[in-house]
């Protein structure tokens, strides 16, 4: 059986000073033992990694998004409204950045954490497919009857991409995602 994203059967628990989040979004040397035992008892894990750059810009972008409600999204002061200017991701991913380096790891349902800590724990590397956002290869490799099409869950209206970051927004995601640079290589 394959489980991915939110098909893990787990719901939410409690983080960081108590901020809910999705317990599939913890790391594994943070989860508990049944997220922790579907990392250690698969035989084959899979891992789908990002370009830093292109992760936070696309953060940024489903931040622009609505919710149910129509309103839009926000996360405390981290509020980016209707605005798909290129100044607006370089606010967010600053003051997003900030946060998650001054302690608020769990912000923003872990999306910010980087993505060698799902992968890695101490030495021991825990998956053992690793794709650059190529699923479908991976599972027609599997012989599984499923893929992605095109069409996304939550797409933007917002066309900026990740050329959009100013120097000053990549130097610091350079450093919070030093990890993921150098062991996903992914060169800044």
């Amino acid at each position: 059986m394959y489980r991915f994203g939110n098909y893990t059967g787990f719901d939410v628990v409690a983080g960081q000073n108590d901020v809910w989040l999705s317990a599939h979004h913890v790391p594994p040397a943070e989860a508990s033992w049944p997220i922790r035992q579907l990392y250690f008892s698969a035989e084959r894990v899979f891992c789908i990694t990002r370009n830093p750059y292109d992760r936070l810009t696309s953060e940024y972008k489903c931040r622009l998004d609505k919710d149910e409600q129509g309103q839009f999204l926000t996360i405390g002061d981290l509020f980016v409204g209707d605005d798909c200017t290129a100044d607006s991701p370089n606010v967010f991913v600053q003051k997003a950045l900030h946060a998650f380096t001054s302690g608020s790891r769990y912000s923003l349902d872990a999306h910010l954490i980087p993505q060698s800590e799902y992968m890695w724990e101490g030495q021991k590397k825990l998956c053992t497919d690793v794709l650059r956002w190529n699923f479908n290869k991976l599972i027609k490799s599997l012989d599984v009857n499923a893929h992605m099409d095109g069409e996304r869950e939550n797409p933007s209206t917002c066309q900026l991409t990740s050329a959009a970051l100013s120097n000053e927004s990549k130097s610091l995601i350079q450093s919070v995602y030093h990890d993921d640079f150098v062991k996903l290589g992914y060169f800044p």
